[in-house]
């Protein structure tokens, strides 16, 4: 993208240790660590970790290792910033600026009919109905059903941008002139022509004037929209959702603020 057009970006500053060793001592009893980690990792930061240990001994190995693999952790810790000081830009200036996450939650969590007591009857064949949902930083939270007859890919993932750019002019009156888009890295859904084609359109068309599609490192893309999705999963798991709109009535109530939820 254009460096001169993010001038006013800021880095926003690293939480100290202290503050964290302060809040961990005092909160840690209320946090559950989950003893697995179900998030695809990072190949370069598996690879680093298993030549650490092929090179124990090797002192001059293991530094040049480390070396390489911090080179690796500070690249990814930029590109985690610059997601941070777009949401910070569009927090503090609405006018010019709009900050959007978009992400797809585990099917498996969302199928329906759905019944929080599993018994050997309502156990068996669901409906596998899709969930994603869109941050908008500073204006508020969007989730979507998708039925499974309805595939995944550009098109989709162009729908729900033309939905929330919608819902913001209609309140606005305007879509800000800049968009910054935070996507997953999925090829064929996210990375694609279409998606680009579409961006660049609102820009033909005056609708807006710059477009930025932003995606992290693969393996280091878990972000706050992953946290909201998973509030839903856990909250879904305690109520029943036999059908779509049950469905999204526990998505309200699974996150506070509630968000914006449509079919």
């Amino acid at each position: 993208y254009k460096e001169d057009s993010l001038k006013d970006v800021v880095a926003l500053p690293d939480v100290a240790q202290s503050y964290f060793q302060k809040v961990w001592q005092n909160y840690r009893a209320y946090i559950k660590l989950s003893r697995t980690n179900r998030f695809a990792k990072c190949d370069t930061c598996e690879f680093f970790k298993e030549a650490d240990r092929k090179n124990r001994g090797d002192r001059a190995a293991m530094e040049r290792n480390n070396e390489r693999a911090d080179e690796h952790f500070h690249a990814v810790k930029r590109e985690r910033q610059e997601y941070y000081n777009k949401i910070k830009m569009a927090k503090e200036n609405r006018k010019n600026y709009l900050s959007l996450i978009l992400d797809g939650a585990d099917q498996s969590s969302f199928g329906l009919p759905h019944f929080a007591q599993r018994t050997k009857d309502t156990s068996g064949m669901k409906i596998p109905m899709k969930l994603f949902g869109v941050i908008s930083h500073g204006r508020g939270t969007y989730i979507y059903t998708v039925p499974p007859n309805s595939q995944t890919g550009a098109n989709l993932t162009i729908e729900i941008l033309y939905r929330v750019f919608k819902d913001v002019c209609g309140k606005e009156g305007q879509v800000p002139p800049t968009i910054f888009i935070q996507l997953d890295n999925t090829t064929g859904q996210n990375k694609s022509n279409f998606v680009m084609e579409f961006l660049a359109l609102l820009v033909g068309w005056k609708f807006t004037i710059e477009d930025y599609v932003s995606f992290l490192s693969v393996g280091h893309t878990h972000e706050d929209i992953d946290q909201i999705l998973s509030r839903f999963a856990m909250y879904n798991r305690s109520h029943d959702a036999i059908t779509h709109l049950e469905l999204l009535h526990n998505c309200k109530l699974g996150f506070t603020p509630a968000p914006a939820t449509e079919q």
